[in-house]
């Protein structure tokens, strides 16, 4: 069981540890919006895509930043699976 939750770290760490990680996600929900009829307009002013709902404005929010958690800190970690 040691080595698998050696392994489980190791991937989750290298699954996170780059921002494409972000990129991906933020891009596959917008591919969901879209996949559910949805047309995605961007607001020049406010630097940010929406969509419209019955002639409401619905703001999808910009991809987060990478802050500064250092996951190899999980390593040393007790928990991650049980």
């Amino acid at each position: 069981m040691e080595k698998l939750i050696e392994i489980v770290k190791i991937e989750f760490i290298k699954t996170y540890l780059t921002e494409s990680f972000l990129d991906k996600f933020h891009l596959r929900n917008l591919q969901c919006i879209s996949d559910n009829g949805y047309t995605i307009e961007n607001d020049e002013i406010l630097k940010v895509d929406y969509i419209k709902i019955k002639r409401t404005k619905i703001y999808i929010p910009n991809k987060p930043l990478l802050g500064n958690l250092d996951l190899n800190q999980i390593l040393d970690s007790k928990y991650i699976i049980t």
